[in-house]
């Protein structure tokens, strides 16, 4: 049983918490009670089931993203979670009040910052499917990903990975190449590489075999 504060439901410092444990800028009101919490709980984990915890019912985007990317960030033992509520974020749109919306010219294309942070949401959904051995259902999200921001490098990369995983590098060459044809430079060449790197499995017969997977110990009331 994970030890619970007294403290009522709060999205607020739940969206800080999880913004101090991934890296990102906390607010200068909520870092004292952060930090202090950080302290009370044994590790990065239990601190984030506290943030899942202060977000209550999560009935709306704003909850549905913090509670989602709490499960993502705390690993391989909530991903069943991860996925429910990265899927449940998805039907409201995969969009929250601070999704950033700026357009950012990168010379060759323009980055529309809400388009890639769709495409990061699905990209999550489809590795936490990879993670669980759902090639099929990762594939498609993958997929989604890459439909969504042809330019998003890690929905390329799932795809071919997952390919290899469900022993079908041809499929994987034949999706590099199309990305090959597309007219950015960045994406060109990492497909090229990529090519390359899946030429060499084939060459070299490479079979995938899962590991034996460890039983997951995440509470399941949480």
């Amino acid at each position: 049983m994970l030890f619970k504060t007294k403290e009522k439901s709060d999205y607020k410092l739940a969206l800080q918490i999880y913004n101090h444990l991934s890296g990102r800028d906390v607010s200068p009101f909520y870092i004292g009670k952060v930090l202090k919490l950080e302290k009370t709980f044994e590790n990065k984990k239990a601190l984030l089931m506290e943030a899942v915890r202060l977000c209550g019912e999560p009935e709306n985007k704003d909850k549905l993203y913090v509670v989602s990317q709490c499960y993502v960030l705390a690993g391989a033992e909530y991903r069943p979670h991860a996925i429910d509520y990265l899927n449940k974020f998805i039907d409201c749109g995969a969009t929250w009040s601070g999704t950033p919306r700026q357009k950012i010219d990168m010379g060759d294309y323009v980055a529309d910052q809400l388009t890639q942070s769709k495409a990061e949401i699905w990209w999550q959904l489809a590795h936490a499917y990879e993670g669980e051995y759902q090639f099929e259902d990762s594939l498609k999200a993958y997929l989604t990903s890459f439909s969504i921001d042809n330019t998003y490098t890690p929905a390329v990369n799932g795809v071919a990975d997952v390919y290899v995983k469900m022993n079908n590098i041809d499929g994987g060459l034949k999706f590099l190449r199309e990305v090959k044809k597309l007219k950015y430079k960045d994406m060109k060449l990492f497909a090229a590489s990529k090519i390359d790197e899946l030429r060499e499995k084939k060459k070299n017969g490479y079979v995938y075999k899962p590991r034996p997977r460890k039983k997951k110990k995440a509470n399941a009331e949480l």
